[in-house]
């Protein structure tokens, strides 16, 4: 029997294809037989529309299994017997039901597609590939042997005329799992997927030495590995004709049995056939954060839960510490709903001191450095890592956050916008295990992973997605040092695998290793999911500040909505960031009124969590206004502009109408000539001024962007919010005390 594994070595794959041939052939009589051999339409390298003709063996080939079948194929030739050779192409499944017997060829891309595991097609979305069903290779097969043919070659293929592209390839899986109101759907929507470019395809590695690859880069491996030739190449299709003609059918249109065949394969679990297992109470929404520790606790009780410096806990000692903290708040009079405000103290105590108040089912405050706790605040807390919870009542008391419901079990965070001033977050206790699940489904993150997080606490993007994404995994969390060197030396020495942080946080670690490149170890392998304190973008540290720190300077971003996989695929003449929202997730522009080229209006999502109260963006229902500024292309990606261009009035520029496009375009231009890091562009009695960080003496010059003359100021460094964006409060200030300018 033939082996039609792809990443066979050349001598296996030749005693597999090859020998049998020869052993076949020792055994038939020497006279008067005619073999019929099925071959397979990919022997060899080539493109545009191949005729059924015979093959060099010597030529080149893309496998291993191309090369053993070309030379069977010569075996067989040259010998005393009358040979028929079936040269089928892609085989799947039958036209009629779906039902297959083996799951190769297209079916792993397929479900890792169902699966999650990748978010990118590794072909163009017009690549044309011959499917052909298996009953169609049978019916030919059968047909071409009793009509008596004794000699020819024949490709059992569908011909140029039904090839299928890989668009309809995803359009179909996508329409079929909608149709089963598979929960996985989303993730097959063909306007959601990325374009794998090649030249990124080459670059993937291991993360690190040693450390496997996670399921999703596997997968993405394998179906590079085995589908590269035929998804990278020339398009490469087969004549038929001779074939039709011979033996009276013709093969089916792949989108009229494509239904059958992805229902067959996702009801049999694309060959797992497990039986449906009762759903675990670990399979269950967990309650709240410290539960997501105690289950981790329970599995794996010895893996590294939070580490920061030389200091290490491992998940059984975090659930511990909680459980300490949680009893020592009972004994302090803290019930469901008391409110009890957490002071940073910036270590690892001030996540046990969360986990312990949200144990208690406390609604928990997560400060600023140096606020005070509201007036209704019960007391105010923090911890060490033991557990041990000191608990204070300050004398000095500031106004409650606004919130809409009140002393409800939650956790209020904040997050600042571009305003410096902070817009708090009620999060229900229920709905920071859901969005974990979620991002970690997303985005693959599994046990063995490491998250450095270089975010405070009371961020809401710390507390909210971060730790319970790691958490929902096994995964540990690493508190990076400020310091960019450090912070360096702390991943290479924790060996993680992701890091999160604000745009700052990339610019100091691309410059460590840009100065330092000779000490540093030895990184560039890595595959990283480097994030700002709203996006999470795989990437590899080769393009950080070309993939991050540019797009992240300009403002893009959604914290309240969590939308992740924000990938730079811009457009010759429309900058911008395309997204893939959270599995699960819908987005859309709300409309603006504002008639342009492309509708630019408020991002909205609507989502499967419950939304956040307390938000002045909060929408009905489960819809959430982000406060971001967007646009959905021809091809239906939505294009984030960013939380910064709100502010910008469309009676503030020229024409009013752009102003948004216009702003990012004079930013973007900026950016490049001046090298510059950050970039803020406001408008002045109808002319645009851009305030940049750039390096160098020059600290003014004009620029022209459109045909129009744009006043471009240094400063030193634009005043930042306490999670690292440019603060549009501090600009204004900056603006009104001209004489700090240096023109």
């Amino acid at each position: 029997m033939a082996n039609v594994r792809f990443d066979l070595p050349l001598h296996q794959a030749r005693a597999d294809n090859v020998d049998t041939v020869r052993n076949l052939l020792a055994c038939l009589p020497s006279t008067d037989t005619t073999i019929h051999h099925t071959s397979t339409a990919f022997v060899g390298q080539g493109s545009g529309v191949l005729a059924p003709h015979a093959v060099d063996a010597s030529r080149s080939f893309r496998n291993t299994y191309e090369r053993s079948k070309a030379e069977s194929e010569a075996v067989l030739l040259s010998s005393r017997h009358d040979v028929v050779i079936h040269r089928p192409s892609i085989i799947v499944g039958s036209s009629t039901d779906g039902r297959t017997v083996t799951y190769d060829t297209l079916y792993p891309l397929a479900r890792a597609l169902v699966d999650g595991h990748v978010q990118a097609l590794m072909a163009h979305p017009d690549h044309r590939l011959d499917i052909v069903p298996s009953d169609h290779v049978a019916r030919c097969l059968l047909r071409l042997a009793a009509d008596g043919y004794r000699e020819g070659i024949y490709h059992l293929t569908a011909g140029q005329d039904r090839a299928t592209s890989v668009r309809e390839l995803v359009e179909t899986l996508h329409d079929e799992l909608r149709s089963m109101n598979h929960p996985q759907a989303a993730t097959c929507d063909i306007a959601a997927l990325r374009v794998l470019p090649q030249a990124l395809l080459a670059r993937i590695r291991s993360p690190m030495p040693g450390v496997p690859p996670p399921r999703r880069l596997a997968a993405v491996l394998r179906g590079a590995d085995h589908l590269k030739p035929y998804l990278y190449g020339p398009e490469v299709l087969f004549d038929s004709t001779e074939t039709e003609r011979a033996a009276g059918v013709r093969a089916p249109s792949f989108t009229r049995y494509a239904p059958q065949l992805w229902r067959y394969a996702v009801k049999d679990g694309f060959g797992s056939r497990r039986r449906p297992a009762r759903p675990s109470r670990q399979d269950q929404p967990a309650s709240d954060l410290a539960e997501l520790v105690r289950r981790a606790a329970r599995t794996h009780p010895d893996a590294p839960a939070l580490q920061s410096g030389g200091r290490r806990l491992t998940f059984g000692d975090l659930c511990a510490a909680l459980g300490s903290g949680a009893a020592q708040l009972a004994s302090h009079g803290v019930v469901p709903g008391t409110p009890v405000a957490v002071s940073p103290t910036g270590t690892m105590g001030d996540i046990v001191a969360l986990l312990a108040a949200t144990a208690s089912g406390a609604e928990v405050h997560l400060l600023l450095p140096g606020q005070p706790p509201a007036r209704s605040t019960a007391m105010t807390i923090c911890a060490g890592t033991s557990g041990r919870v000191r608990v204070t009542r300050a004398r000095r008391r500031g106004p409650r956050p606004r919130m809409e419901e009140a002393r409800t079990p939650g956790v209020v965070m904040a997050t600042s916008g571009t305003t410096g001033a902070p817009t708090w977050i009620r999060h229900t206790p229920e709905a920071l295990p859901w969005c974990g699940a979620i991002a970690a489904r997303t985005l693959g993150v599994e046990s063995r992973h490491k998250v450095g997080m270089s975010l405070p606490l009371f961020h809401a993007y710390a507390t909210g997605v971060v730790l319970p994404t790691a958490w929902h995994s096994g995964a540990g969390v690493v508190l990076l040092p400020e310091e960019p060197r450090s912070s360096l030396e702390a991943i290479a020495d924790a060996r993680v695998t992701h890091v999160v942080g604000v745009v700052d946080t990339f610019q100091g670690l691309a410059d460590s290793i840009r100065v330092s490149s000779s000490n540093v170890p030895d990184i560039s392998a890595w595959e990283m999911s480097l994030c700002g304190d709203e996006p999470l973008l795989p990437t590899t540290w080769t393009g950080v500040e070309e993939t991050l720190s540019r797009p992240l300077a300009l403002g893009y971003g959604s914290t309240e909505t969590l939308l992740v996989g924000i990938a730079k695929e811009p457009r010759p003449a429309r900058e911008g960031m395309v997204v893939r929202a959270l599995a699960g997730t819908t987005t859309t522009i709300a409309p603006s009124g504002v008639d342009t080229s492309h509708l630019v209006g408020e991002v909205v999502v609507r989502q499967p969590w419950p939304t956040p109260t307390g938000t002045r963006r909060a929408g009905t229902g489960n819809e959430v206004m982000t406060g971001d500024r967007g646009f959905v292309d021809d091809d239906g990606q939505l294009h984030v502009l960013g939380r910064m261009l709100p502010r910008l009035r469309v009676d503030e520029a020229p024409d009013g109408t752009d102003a948004v496009a216009r702003k990012l375009e004079i930013e973007d231009v900026v950016l490049n000539r001046l090298q510059a890091r950050r970039a803020h562009t406001v408008w002045l009695q109808g002319r645009p001024l851009t305030l940049v960080e750039a390096a160098g003496d020059q600290k003014t010059l004009e620029v022209e962007v459109s045909g129009q003359r744009v006043s471009v100021v240094h400063v030193d460094q634009l005043p930042r919010t306490p999670v690292g964006k440019v603060s549009s409060r501090a600009v204004d200030a900056l603006l009104r005390d001209t004489h700090r300018l240096e023109w």
